[in-house]
């Protein structure tokens, strides 16, 4: 194998919805009622895919009207469910890099969330090209945004280690031919990066 391919949020980042919400809740059991309640986890997969944080929030506002605000909050508050870094993780891309290893990302993310992530943590110009579904407009699960990454980068599949912190991203990589690893602590990436003999 040639290149490793990260995943961003809750590999490199953390992403911490409601660290941008929880201040319009009295409690993390009512913030997640409301949370489920309006699928937001629904709702952010469209801005993953593309749409515009104004026709978000207006769609959010026009289909749950009494809390509207909720979804203003969020997009009003990216950088900071976003800020926390995940220092471990962080350690083993920098030793790839200076190790030679061509570094990617594949992200399901707005282009605004990218670009804030850039702003707040120094490691994005490691990576070699950074795939947004957000710009492409197809996300992870589906095989279009693995596709996409290949064919930019001139990759093989069987060259690429792919690792992501869902199962359902890391089983849709290695159908499309990616080795993958299951993110869960930076001790056992290390252990995977170093069995494979990219450390």
């Amino acid at each position: 194998m040639k290149a490793v391919v990260f995943d961003l949020g809750n590999v490199l980042i953390r992403w911490q919805p409601e660290a941008a919400l929880s201040h319009l809740f009295d409690s993390p059991e009512e913030m997640a009622r409301v949370l489920a309640e309006i699928d937001f986890a629904g709702w952010n997969l469209e801005q993953d895919r593309g749409r515009s944080w104004e026709d978000g929030v207006a769609a959010g506002r026009a289909a749950h009207p009494e809390q509207g605000h909720v979804f203003a909050a969020y997009a009003e508050g990216l950088a900071a469910a976003h800020r926390e870094p995940i220092a471990g993780t962080i350690a083993l891309l920098e030793r790839l890099h200076t190790a030679g290893t061509p570094l990617f990302a594949i992200t399901n993310a707005s282009e605004r969330t990218v670009e804030l992530v850039a702003e707040m943590h120094g490691f994005m110009p490691r990576f070699g090209d950074v795939v947004i579904s957000g710009v492409e407009r197809v996300a992870k699960p589906e095989h279009g945004i693995f596709n996409t990454f290949l064919a930019r980068n001139g990759y093989a599949p069987e060259d690429c280690l792919f690792i992501d912190d869902s199962p359902r991203n890391v089983e849709a990589a290695r159908a499309v031919g990616m080795a993958a690893h299951h993110f869960t602590t930076a001790d056992e990436l290390e252990r995977d990066l170093v069995e494979r003999g990219f450390l």
